[in-house]
């Protein structure tokens, strides 16, 4: 996770953060959803999912350590603002949100350096959860990154990601509607799934295992729902990093994979 960093001169005060773009994007694209569900194009049960990065995310990817230290009050102060400002324009019967949690693993995996350890990391995880209001959706998308289609470090089994899920499940003082855990490509054996057996989630939670692959499609989907059967629960099925980093033709195909598992 190689990327330029940086860090504030000495003796430089903590500067005010502008607006960081979630909400204003968000809400030009909730009014898109509203058009198309208004016009039939999308179910009147279908939710608006926004999907956001942690605090914790930024500050850490392109802060080194002491300034992203003194740079967390501000910056989670600001994440919360343009939250606030999303739920104020969407209807919360509508709105469902998402909090995506990659470099918090990358930490946790001893890949990045952090100036929180592991306990503070998983509090604010749970705090960010606090943030979003009862009768808005709230799920986490817990993930190990996707850049240039890579993780960071491959998961050794999925412990630690249990661990993360039990965690929140045990301390959210607010329903968690879903929880989404990424499934590697070639992870079809026994050792990867096996700790999901340790898995405590309340009924309330619907788990989502990212196996969905188009590199393989239905074939390979399948060996890995087997292998998970024997190790997990109900759950649903996802890719393993949603969409937004591949090419727009393949979104079409992708849909075509889900439905095709589904059925």
């Amino acid at each position: 996770m190689r990327r330029e960093k940086f860090r504030l001169r000495e003796g430089a005060p903590p500067p005010a953060f502008p607006a960081l773009g979630y909400s204003g994007a968000a809400v030009h694209s909730y009014r898109q959803f509203a058009q198309l569900r208004d016009a039939g194009v999308i179910p009147p049960t279908m939710r608006f999912m926004v999907a956001l990065p942690t605090p914790f995310a930024p500050l850490h990817a392109f802060l080194f350590p002491e300034t992203a230290a003194r740079l967390a009050q501000a910056y989670e102060s600001r994440m919360r603002q343009e939250l606030e400002e999303i739920l104020a324009a969407v209807p919360h019967a509508d709105l469902a949100l998402q909090w995506d949690a990659a470099i918090e693993f990358a930490v946790l995996e001893d890949v990045v350096a952090s100036c929180f350890d592991a306990d503070e990391i998983l509090e604010k995880l749970t705090a960010c959860g606090g943030w979003v209001p009862a009768g808005v959706e709230l799920g986490y998308h817990l993930c190990y990154g996707d850049a240039g289609g890579r993780h960071f470090k491959e998961p050794a089994d999925t412990a630690l990601l249990v661990r993360v899920s039990n965690h929140l499940a045990r301390t959210l003082r607010r329903p968690l509607d879903w929880l989404h855990l990424p499934v590697p490509r070639e992870r079809v054996d026994e050792h990867y799934y096996r700790p999901l057996a340790q898995l405590s989630l309340k009924a309330e939670t619907t788990l989502y295992l990212g196996l969905l692959h188009l590199s393989d499609g239905v074939e390979g989907a399948q060996r890995r729902i087997a292998a998970a059967r024997r190790h997990a629960g109900s759950f649903g099925v996802a890719t393993e990093c949603g969409f937004g980093r591949r090419a727009p033709e393949t979104v079409g195909e992708l849909l075509d994979l889900h439905r095709a598992v589904l059925e």
